[in-house]
């Protein structure tokens, strides 16, 4: 095994190579598995036991430059190409850092939630990670009814459809993620997010509690770790952790990743996409109606989250007053 084994790539050795005089004595680890005051980290030879400095902000999954024994000097962390946590009352807590992409996990099941999925998609896409959709436990479902629901509503997503329980549709989901850099698996407690990491790895490194029969599980990781897998690959397994989006503003707005797939979009930014000419998204809803009503839902859903928020209330009657009057003024220089 080498560093490119642990996902080192291009876009690392370009940002030390171009101070080959300052990083030169320095070797690039990379942080495995966090046991609070220490680290695990591997230079893709050989694994070692890091101590952790006074106020260092490393976590599982970064890349970090260390120094010579002699050097009296702490690790370097390299800038990290996106970060996930969850998020504490004051504060975010990251946990992991450097992801290719994550597996949104859900099952044939109650779990089963369309909406849940799309956020999730969002929140990767605006930290730059490549979400797909992993649908486990197809062996519960007497028909095709789950998979048809995906396949309507992210028609252009990858999705994989698979059973850890029997082993379908774990080849193809394999050969997929091989060399494909570090992913994550994300879901409920229950979906069987241990069950596949302990299947891709090929032995029990999490331990799991048994389905009960009423088709719930609960997973028992117990730290955060960055195992290495056999097709090339790594993957994440951590618990507690959360998609905390960047921002909050149209990165989170659902018809721009409707649009962006099939190839549609809005110069309008006031625009409610329902009744305006000229909207982009008016062929969209032609070709896909289910796509309006779910964008009507999710009007709905804000409208009714304004009226239960008083703040919130006041908020929007104040950008609308503004707007209105900016109506009025244009109007009005029109005229003359």
């Amino acid at each position: 095994m080498n560093l490119s084994h642990l996902g080192w790539d291009g876009h690392w050795t370009a940002l030390i190579t171009d101070f080959p005089d300052v990083f030169s004595a320095y070797q690039p680890f990379r942080i495995l598995a966090d046991y609070g005051q220490t680290f695990l980290i591997s230079d893709g030879v050989q694994e070692d036991i890091l101590n952790r400095p006074p106020r260092w902000d490393g976590v599982v999954g970064d890349w970090i430059l260390v120094p010579p024994a002699s050097s009296p000097t702490s690790p370097i962390r390299l800038p990290r190409r996106n970060q996930l946590g969850r998020q504490n009352s004051d504060h975010t807590q990251v946990l992991a850092a450097n992801l290719n992409w994550i597996g949104l996990m859900t099952s044939a099941n109650r779990d089963f939630n369309l909406s849940r999925l799309e956020r999730m998609i969002l929140l990767c896409q605006n930290q730059d990670i490549q979400p797909i959709i992993i649908l486990n436990k197809i062996d519960l479902s007497a028909d095709n009814a789950f998979i048809k629901e995906l396949e309507t509503w992210f028609p252009h997503r990858n999705h994989f459809v698979i059973s850890v329980k029997t082993g379908d549709g774990l080849d193809k989901f394999e050969k997929w993620i091989a060399h494909q850099g570090t992913g994550m698996l994300l879901g409920s407690s229950g979906v069987g997010k241990s069950s596949l990491t302990n299947r891709l790895l090929g032995q029990t490194v999490q331990a799991t509690q048994n389905t009960q029969a009423n088709d719930r599980g609960r997973h028992e990781t117990t730290h955060r770790h960055l195992f290495p897998l056999p097709n090339g690959s790594c993957l994440i397994d951590a618990p507690g952790i959360r998609l905390v989006p960047l921002n909050t503003d149209s990165a989170l707005d659902p018809l721009s990743l409707w649009g962006r797939e099939a190839g549609f979009a809005c110069r309008f930014s006031d625009c409610s996409h329902l009744t305006e000419p000229g909207c982009g998204y008016t062929a969209l809803f032609q070709q896909h109606p289910e796509m309006r009503k779910r964008w009507e839902k999710r009007l709905r859903e804000q409208h009714h989250y304004l009226d239960q928020d008083p703040l919130g209330r006041q908020r929007k009657k104040a950008e609308d007053k503004i707007l209105h009057r900016a109506i009025r003024q244009s109007q009005k220089f029109r005229k003359k």
